[in-house]
Order: structure tokens, then sequence, then C-alpha cells
């Protein structure tokens, strides 16, 4: 673009008031103005320049030198410090169409949408939609393109009953956001609405078997494995944490195997010697194949005639049962799991074998469980447990018919004493 010559000449009008005009050629069409001050002219020259050169139209510099104007002007001192190209940054990095902002409520709709078409895990998605239902309910008047990470932070440790279950809380919360600004892989969204996400720089502190945790991992001894078995007794809970310790599967996997009539006793071979776990029980995704030990053989033998192992009102008994029989840096997700892995590893079972039945690779079980266990009389300790040294769970009704009169026995002694006290006095 050939640059203009802007030239100023001095005139007058008619009445003898002296004015300056500036005249040139700007994109083929003749520019003139009269200005009433020599240095309006000069400014007027200077801006026809700098327009020419810079490729802006003249309203666009004119724009452009207000916005100058106003970042050396403002209240804003922070702001004041900073020069106009971090400002275009920002707002490039920043700024959304208000337009294009829908509510929450929408952006939830629209992501569980994308869970459901997956084919995600029923329970996965009762989940996301507990805990990012109530995000929605609490945030439902809140800008989502403002919100920032020092007012999510709260509601998630308010919204947590522990550390594991405020790990749990803040990775689906942060997934969520993920979606919203498109980075994420496995929820993608072709219309992000965030430029960026308010947990970027937090990091992921959602435990995984396959990542180093910073706390260690421990594992339960045998009396301690006895204890629980003993104290689940109690609340008809034996059987569940039988399956737990000498299966070594997770909690959530055990809930999904026992779930479904298609799985459960189904997947147990008839001999009881093999446990089939498919990838949509797995938490990694993995066919798996749990040989049945000689121990869990008793075990299963003992709950045969039981449809499930997992017991009604599992979390409040799975809770119950580690609390009373249990210290509490004994009280950590996955621990039966863990016990069971350093067992097989002390008891000498091969590497292959292990990531077969656990889906546990090598350098994690290095990693993590091949020094925990020192002596063998844990080994035979933990494998002696067998389910004819314990009493037994009761079947459900009757185990309901038991606490009644539990109840009532405990109500009657209650009042007797009440009339002794009364007698006497």
């Amino acid at each position: 673009m050939k640059l203009p010559h802007p030239k100023i000449k001095k005139a007058s009008y008619p009445n003898g008031n002296a004015y300056w005009l500036v005249s040139c050629t700007v994109g083929g069409q003749r520019y003139r103005k009269k200005h009433d001050t020599e240095q309006a002219a000069l400014q007027d020259r200077v801006r026809l320049t700098r327009t020419a050169s810079s490729g802006l139209t003249a309203s666009e510099h004119v724009s452009t030198e207000q916005a100058v104007y106003l970042l050396k002007k403002t209240a804003n001192l922070d702001a004041r410090e900073r020069d106009v190209f971090f400002a275009v940054e920002w707002f490039c990095e920043h700024y959304t169409n208000p337009f294009k902002i829908k509510s929450l409520r929408t952006y939830l709709d629209e992501f569980m949408a994308i869970k459901h078409a997956q084919g995600r895990r029923p329970d996965t998605v009762r989940e996301l939609e507990r805990i990012l239902g109530k995000f929605i309910a609490d945030f439902k008047h809140a800008n989502v393109t403002l919100l920032k990470f020092e007012e999510i932070a709260p509601w998630i440790a308010a919204n947590s009953n522990g550390r594991e279950a405020e790990k749990h809380v803040f990775y689906i919360v942060k997934h969520f956001f993920g979606f919203l600004t498109g980075d994420s892989v496995n929820t993608p969204n072709p219309h992000p609405i965030l430029k960026a996400n308010p947990f970027n720089g937090r990091g992921v502190i959602y435990q995984n078997d396959e990542i180093d945790d910073d706390t260690g991992i421990v594992i339960f001894t045998a009396q301690e494995c006895e204890s629980i078995l003993r104290e689940a007794q109690h609340y008809n809970a034996q059987r569940m944490f039988a399956w737990l310790l000498f299966t070594g599967m997770r909690p959530m996997e055990a809930i999904r195997f026992w779930t479904e009539e298609r799985w459960g006793w189904n997947l147990i071979s008839k001999d009881l010697k093999y446990i089939r776990v498919p990838k949509t029980i797995s938490k990694t995704r993995r066919n798996r194949v749990i040989a049945v030990s000689k121990t869990l053989k008793t075990w299963l033998e003992c709950y045969r005639s039981v449809p499930s192992f997992m017991t009604s009102n599992w979390r409040a008994k799975y809770n119950w049962v580690r609390k009373k029989a249990l210290p509490a840096d004994k009280l950590k997700a996955d621990i039966a799991r863990h016990t069971l892995i350093s067992m097989m590893i002390k008891e000498g079972k091969g590497w292959a074998e292990i990531e077969l039945q656990m889906g546990n690779k090598k350098e994690v079980q290095m990693r993590h469980y091949a020094s925990l266990i020192t002596s063998l009389n844990e080994v035979q300790g933990f494998y002696g447990l067998t389910s004819e040294k314990f009493e037994h769970d009761i079947a459900e009704t009757e185990y309901r018919n038991v606490s009644l009169d539990r109840q009532t026995l405990s109500l009657r002694r209650w009042r007797e004493n009440i009339c002794v006290v009364s007698e006497a006095a």
C-alpha cells in the first residue's frame, strides 16, 4: 500500500478566523479535513500516516488509540502497568461472547449425553450425575466463564467425606471443566466455551494403582484380616470382606461383579477353580482371570447358596467394619487388594501370573508391593483364614429379624431399669 503524504495548509474563514487544512489521497480517495489549531492538524497527519502503515481502517485506528488511552488512564493500577500487547493477549485468551454462554445445566446435559453414547458403566454414570448435579445446583447462578479454582476448591472440600472422597470429587469436576474447554480426550467437545481450565496447574490428585502415591501403600497383617472378618460378621458383611481380601478386586469392581444376574456366580467356574473378570467390570477395561486359592474356595463353598457376596448398604458396612477393627492409618483405598498382591509376591507367584490375575504390571508390583511382606509366617497366617474358623453371616431376612429382636430386648431392658429406679426412689 502506498503511504499518503498529508499536506497542511493554513487558510482563513470569511470571518477572518484561521484554520489548518490537512489533505492527501488515501486508498485512492481524496481526504480533506479542517482543524482549528495547527497542533490538531499535525496530530491528524501523524494519525493518517500510522493508519496507512498499520493496515487499519480509520475507524479501527481510532478505536486502537482510544484503547491505549484507556489503558494508560485506568484506575486499575495493575492493568496500567502492563502494555497494550499484554491487554490484547489477555482479551484473546479470555473473552467469550456472552450471547454464546449457556446455563451450566445445559452443559451438564451435553456432557452426560456423550457419556451415555460412549456406553459408560451405569454406576459411573450415576456417580457423575450425583456429584455434578450437586455442583450445578450450587453454582446455577454463576457465570461459568468467570469461575476460579479458589471458588470451586471450598465446594469440593465441603462436599467430600474424607481425603479419598475429596480426590474423587476433584477429579470429576476437573473432568467436567476439561469438557468445557475442549481439552478432554475422553469427552470431546466440538464447541468449547472456556478459554482456560481453572484446574490447570493444579494437577490430578485422583489415586490410581498405576501411579506413585506420595503417602505410600500399606497392607493388612494376617491378624488384622482376622479381626476384620470377625467384626464383619456382626454387620452381616463377612462374605463381602472375604471376597475383597481373597480375590483382590477393587470395591467398585466387586459391586459391578455382583450387581447383574448375568454375572456373579455365572462368572465363577462350577468347580470353583477360577473367576472370570470381563473388561466391562474391570477398572482397566481389560479381561482378567483370577485363580481361586484354597482359602477362597472354602469361602465360596460356604456361601454357595447366597445370591450375592455384596450385601445391602455395603458402603456403610465397608466403613463401619474397618473403623471398628483397624487403626486410622489402615483406612486407605484398595488396601485389601494391595494385601493380596503382596502375599502372592512373597508366596512366589510369577510376575506374569500376578499381572494376569490382578492387572498390575511388573514395574508397578516391584515399586509398590514387593517389599511390604517380610515374613512367610504372615503369608501362612493370611491363607490360613479359611471359612471354618469363623462364625458366618446369616440370610438378610433373618438378619433383619435378629436386629429387630435385639432392639426390642434393649428397649425392654431400658424400661425395666427405669422401673427399678422409680421404685427405689
